[in-house]
């Protein structure tokens, strides 16, 4: 008997000491389950603060588009000068009305010694020289617009090469004949011209004290009326297509890399032909000489003033039995660049004959014109600048 109760005391002892651990488990699992919902609360509670840092997030989201919008618009201040209808793209000057979408026309100058001074040429934004045979050189003189009131002349045949000067401006080419290469490099490219041979008389004439005292090839003039009144009717395009812009970009105080004070430039052609430059400070611009004479037009009576000097310095050789020069317009070579009494080695390259030249420092800088015209010259490898 006392062994059975022993027995059973054990039993309800044991018993009550399980329901005891099992309470306290359950309290435990009470418990953990309250820390988890309690977990889930705060998390519920921070979400506003995710929703705030979302914003935050869209807020960094938005900033590159303002920057973009920014830079989209330092851009467009930049390019607006070059968008300007009434800039004169071939010299940053500003005009009292629109001329940035008109084709400029490129008349082709004689340059011999006898048949200068030139007359209009004082009115030409760029000026090109570059040898055509015997050691002389001819002018291509360019207008973005011509003076309804002026002389130009004389106006001479046309050379293969100045087709290539004139096509990077887009510029319709006047001229009187040409050579061989040049009338069939115009028919291959369909350039557009104003030939004075179909319109002698009408566009062209002679004039008599030229044909008496320089001959009659040196005699053929035009005038601006006269040219502005064809291409008022011409039977092609006279203004820029829409993707083109002329890449030229001004500055009234244009800095120049690496570049020395030089008051006086002589351009050597490597030829017996050079081309003095005699920098003004008064004027912050240069007057020119040739043939031991001021570079004057015989219109005024006035030298011409350059503001920036432009050289391009290429392979140039005889290609013909006439003594024509043909020269290597594509590709880069080495310059020179003069401005502001200042003038620096530059690198020139062109892509294809009908691409503007693009001209840089020698450490990459692009070149900044002055505000004003240009004289640009093409010399051979043996010629140079001094």
């Amino acid at each position: 008997m006392k062994k059975t109760f022993r027995t059973t005391l054990l039993l309800i002892l044991g018993l009550s000491l399980l329901l005891t651990l099992l309470s306290g488990c359950k309290k435990e699992e009470a418990e953990e389950s309250v820390i988890i919902e309690e977990s889930v609360t705060k998390e519920t509670v921070v979400e506003p603060a995710e929703s705030s840092e979302q914003e935050s997030k869209k807020e960094e989201s938005s900033e590159p588009k303002k920057e973009e919008s920014s830079q989209a618009q330092t851009e467009e201040v930049k390019k607006d000068p070059n968008l300007d209808p009434n800039m004169n793209p071939l010299t940053g000057e500003i005009e009292d009305h629109p001329v940035a979408d008109k084709r400029p026309v490129a008349f082709m100058i004689n340059n011999i010694w006898v048949a200068i001074p030139q007359v209009g040429v004082s009115h030409a934004d760029i000026i090109f020289e570059a040898l055509v045979e015997g050691g002389i050189t001819r002018m291509m003189c360019i207008y973005q617009e011509i003076p309804d009131d002026i002389v130009i002349g004389s106006v001479r045949s046309l050379r293969h090469n100045y087709i290539d000067f004139a096509a990077g401006y887009d510029a319709i080419i006047a001229h009187c004949g040409g050579s061989n290469l040049a009338t069939d490099a115009l028919a291959r490219r369909d350039y557009d011209d104003i030939e004075a041979i179909s319109w002698a008389g009408d566009l062209f004439y002679r004039d008599e004290w030229r044909m008496d005292n320089m001959g009659y090839e040196h005699s053929l003039m035009t005038t601006g009326s006269a040219i502005n009144g064809f291409l008022a009717d011409a039977p092609y395009r006279t203004e820029h297509e829409s993707d083109y812009q002329c890449n030229m970009v001004f500055s009234e105080d244009p800095q120049v890399v690496g570049g020395d004070i030089l008051t006086n430039v002589d351009v050597d052609f490597g030829s017996g032909k050079d081309t003095y430059f005699i920098f003004h400070a008064e004027t912050n611009d240069y007057t020119a000489m040739e043939y031991d004479d001021p570079y004057i037009d015989d219109a005024t009576d006035e030298e011409v003033h350059f503001k920036n000097i432009v050289v391009i310095q290429t392979d140039v050789w005889t290609c013909d039995d006439a003594g024509h020069q043909d020269m290597d317009l594509t590709g880069s070579g080495d310059g020179w660049f003069c401005v502001n009494g200042v003038c620096a080695p530059i690198i020139w390259s062109r892509t294809d004959e009908d691409a503007q030249f693009v001209y840089t420092y020698l450490d990459g800088t692009p070149v900044t014109f002055g505000i004003g015209r240009t004289y640009i010259a093409i010399i051979r490898n043996d010629g140079g600048v001094n």
